[in-house]
């Protein structure tokens, strides 16, 4: 059985978050660092610049007859909205990549991202006490474990898996037999090397099974729970484990998931997932319409 040191070892091996997302992770959540800064940190990535510029001077943030500047479009962006521009266009070139591990196409693992980012998005805007900004961001990230037990095993996962597959169980029971943990913990530790907040992280640690004692539970984890297991009755990131991940009843009432918004939602991801496919074909303003 594999270690937490095989885990350490795997997460120092895989390729880090680029420079300008590490960097910006630790200068937004730092309220010392001052505008100009994080201009200085941005300026050399002529993509993310170019981003932020656009998003600023939107229809939704600009203003008529005047052109923000990038240190404006910032300000008016907000630190978490830049944050989530920057990790979804960076993050997913990392996500394409990853899943045949887990019986899954190229690019299904990054749709699935999209797509739960979205639900969890329009879920936390029907509550006021959970930043929506914050829940895209872990429906986003939510799977990046895989990331690290794709590059770390490979075609092995699977052989290592097989003697612990049992039906009606998901792969889980069985990461955890072979390897001593599961891709959620995993996401956790790594979200934590590439110094993501410790809210987010312990989301992705617990996105399959989000605790209800009233001392652990926090609606940020129902949220991104509920946006992983809707995401895979909208058949996105379904792999060889299908869809035993239920979702967990106490989400289901505290977010008041009944079939109606659940099919609402589902539409809403595969809208934006499309959207996603239109910027592989070049398409700048689908980016802007998913952030």
């Amino acid at each position: 059985m594999a270690g937490m040191n095989d885990l350490l070892d795997a997460i120092d091996a895989l390729p880090g978050l680029p420079d300008t997302a590490a960097r910006l992770i630790a200068a937004l959540h730092d309220d010392t660092t001052a505008p100009q800064e994080i201009v200085q940190i941005m300026r050399y990535d002529e993509a993310l610049t170019s981003l932020v510029l656009r998003l600023g001077n939107s229809v939704e943030y600009g203003r008529p007859g005047r052109i923000f500047n990038l240190e404006e479009s910032i300000s008016r962006l907000g630190r978490m909205r830049v944050l989530q521009a920057c990790l979804q266009m960076q993050v997913s070139g990392l996500l394409d990549a990853a899943g045949e591990s887990f019986g899954l196409r190229r690019g299904a693992i990054r749709r699935s991202a999209v797509g739960g980012a979205v639900i969890a998005d329009e879920l936390a805007r029907a509550r006021d006490d959970v930043a929506a900004d914050e829940a895209f961001l872990g429906g986003l990230l939510r799977d990046i474990g895989k990331l690290v037990l794709d590059y770390r095993y490979g075609e092995q996962y699977i052989r290592s898996l097989a003697p612990h597959l049992r039906a009606g169980q998901n792969v889980m029971w069985a990461e955890r037999a072979a390897f001593g943990f599961d891709h959620a913990q995993v996401g956790e530790a790594l979200g934590r090397a590439w110094h993501l907040p410790d809210r987010l992280a312990s989301a992705i640690g617990c996105h399959h099974d989000p605790p209800a004692g009233a001392s652990e539970h926090d609606p940020l984890f129902d949220v991104i729970h509920a946006a992983d297991v809707i995401c895979l009755w909208a058949g996105l990131g379904v792999g060889d484990d299908g869809l035993a991940y239920p979702l967990s009843p106490h989400v289901r009432d505290g977010l008041r998931i009944d079939r109606s918004l659940a099919e609402a939602l589902m539409m809403s991801a595969w809208t934006h997932v499309r959207q996603l496919d239109n910027i592989g074909n070049g398409s700048e303003t689908a980016q802007e319409q998913i952030l």
